[in-house]
């Protein structure tokens, strides 16, 4: 489930 982690940062960036 780390990659999951590592989705959510990187759709966090997106939104930003």
């Amino acid at each position: 489930m780390i990659s999951s982690r590592k989705n959510a940062s990187l759709i966090y960036s997106y939104g930003l």
